[in-house]
């Protein structure tokens, strides 16, 4: 049993037990045979000894795994068939062995008391130490089992936990989403209003358009670390829909070339292979993982340029794999560096973060998308002459592009779209929302788009009292609210229409970012959804599904 101890503890002291019971109960069994050899003659005994011989090997084997650190093969030989079957041999021919000796024993006794009585006694001994080392055994048996037993309680409760633990970071992450949106919601749409009021080149514009970038770039630090998060609590979910892998390139270099360009940059796309095919994936993580090594190479290159070689291998008749290198001339990757680039918060060295900024998440959260689509990603660099970022992605080749990741509007329940709208100066609408600061800035987005009658309410039940007094055409609803949720609000205005029949469009308001929020709103009754910051170029396109809206800024 000290071989079961020893692979299931890692206590290397069972080991040294082992060989002692081993060689403790060969030497008995050899004085035994040497006091009645004919109890051993059988071919069961022979057949014992053999089984004897494949434990033993079969137990210095395991233990020689757990000298090793392999204790998950150390056990698996222990419990093995083989290894329960040759015990059971032993066992039976060990039991048979123990009453042919006895009976052997006793005959001396009768014929022969004096000159067998040393004999006798030795007999006696040996077989007290046979029973000794059994009983031993069915001990160390036990405590092994009570081990295991108390091993799989704690890993039961520790799943336990962590399950719990996981639970409480998803609802963490989804309240800190609200509370860290809501006030950039203000920030950046207000400071975006203002670069559009103020003149260019003024003091005001200056002024403000630092406060919008400032504001965008600690949006894009709470994006990357709530990414980060809903891939580590397998929550990120990959659409598969046809899309042009070239247009999506396209579009990141057209996004990047200007501040490329602003920086005396020289950016260049080459694509290797003609006739790129439209794939199926996901279009918008497959954007984000060119526009991170993109914009990486951008941002830690002061001179030279920056390469992107594309190019696709074809594998089956029906997929490819997608190769695309990043190469650029900037200021590379220390050696030793290289294998921890890719690791969370982590960047060449302290430096970097003092002179180029950034939270060294984009290299994991890129590293884990690519994994997540079945791909590999890798550098090479050497510091001071640049670096290069490669990936490999499959995809199955398709015949047309999809547009799945895009709003439906068959998706909007009880809402048919009509070519005729109603003018913004003459609709009214209701504002759900209990941020004062959102509430000013919705306000100041209506009244650019021609809106003139529109009430605000700062929480579910007022907002549900509102619409049975006042007649709207549409209702901003936010999600989270005091007193009365969003979700539950619109629930109640649903119940209402359902006595006349009527359906007002309600457009979903909300800071969490955390999957599946989308589709809870449509489920909750609510027609369409926005999330926080307001973008109010997407605000003016789903309002314009309902309303003629003024050209006017």
């Amino acid at each position: 049993m000290s071989s079961y101890m020893a692979a299931t503890t890692g206590d290397m002291a069972w080991t040294k037990r082992y060989h002692s019971y081993v060689g403790l109960l060969d030497n008995a069994i050899e004085e035994a045979i040497k006091l009645a050899p004919e109890a051993y003659s059988d071919a069961a005994a022979h057949q014992t000894d053999d089984a004897n011989k494949v434990l033993v090997s079969m137990e210095e084997k395991a233990l020689d795994l757990v000298e090793k650190g392999k204790r998950d093969e150390a056990q698996k030989i222990l419990f093995s068939d083989q290894y329960r079957t040759q015990k059971k041999i032993y066992a039976d021919g060990m039991n048979k062995f123990s009453i042919l000796l006895t009976t052997n024993v006793s005959e001396h006794i009768e014929h022969e008391v004096k000159k067998a009585y040393y004999t006798s006694m030795v007999a006696i001994f040996i077989i007290a130490i046979i029973v000794a080392v059994w009983l031993i055994t069915i001990k160390h048996l036990k405590d092994w089992q009570y081990h295991l037993k108390k091993n799989e309680t704690a890993l039961r409760h520790a799943k336990k936990q962590a399950d719990q633990a996981n639970m409480a970071k998803s609802e963490f992450l989804a309240l800190m989403s609200h509370e860290l949106r809501t006030p950039l919601n203000s920030i950046i749409g207000m400071t975006k209003i203002l670069c559009d009021e103020s003149p260019m080149g003024s003091e005001e514009h200056e002024m403000s358009s630092t406060i919008y970038k400032s504001g965008m770039l600690l949006l894009n630090t709470v994006n990357d670390i709530l990414d980060l998060s809903k891939i580590e609590a397998n929550q990120m979910i990959l659409e598969n829909v046809g899309f042009d892998l070239k247009q999506v390139i396209h579009s990141v270099v057209e996004t990047l070339a200007p501040k490329a360009s602003k920086r005396g940059l020289s950016l260049n796309c080459n694509f290797k292979t003609p006739n790129m095919p439209i794939v199926k994936g996901d279009p918008v993580r497959m954007s984000r993982i060119i526009m991170n090594l993109v914009g990486n190479a951008v941002k830690y290159t002061e001179q030279g340029s920056i390469d992107i070689i594309i190019a696709f291998t074809k594998k089956e008749q029906n997929s490819i794999e997608l190769e695309c290198s990043v190469i650029d001339t900037g200021i590379g990757i220390p050696e030793d560096r290289l294998d921890a680039i890719f690791q969370k918060f982590t960047q060449a060295d302290e430096t970097i973060t003092r002179q180029f900024g950034g939270t060294g998440l984009g290299l994991t959260i890129t590293k884990d998308l690519v994994e997540m689509m079945g791909g590999e990603i890798g550098v090479t660099s050497k510091e001071g002459h640049g670096s290069t970022f490669w990936v490999k992605i499959p995809f199955e080749i398709t015949q047309s592009v999809d547009n799945e990741s895009e709003p439906k509007l068959e998706e909007i329940p009880s809402f048919e779209k009509t070519s005729q709208g109603i003018p913004a100066d003459q609709g009214k609408i209701l504002i759900a929302e209990d941020h004062e600061l959102n509430q000013i800035f919705i306000k100041k987005i209506l009244n650019r788009l021609g809106f003139k009658n529109y009430d605000i309410e700062e929480n579910g039940i007022l907002a549900v009292d509102a619409f049975k007094k006042g007649s709207y055409d549409l209702i901003l609803m936010d999600c989270h609210m005091p007193e009365m949720s969003g979700y539950e609000a619109t629930d109640a205005i649903r119940d209402l229409e359902k006595k006349s029949g009527a359906h007002i469009p309600i457009v979903a308001l909300t800071a969490d970012a955390m999957p599946g929020t989308r589709e809870k709103c449509l489920k909750a009754g609510m027609d369409d959804y926005l999330d926080k910051p307001i973008d109010s170029d997407k605000l003016k396109v789903i309002l314009s599904r309902w309303f003629i809206l003024s050209e006017n800024k």
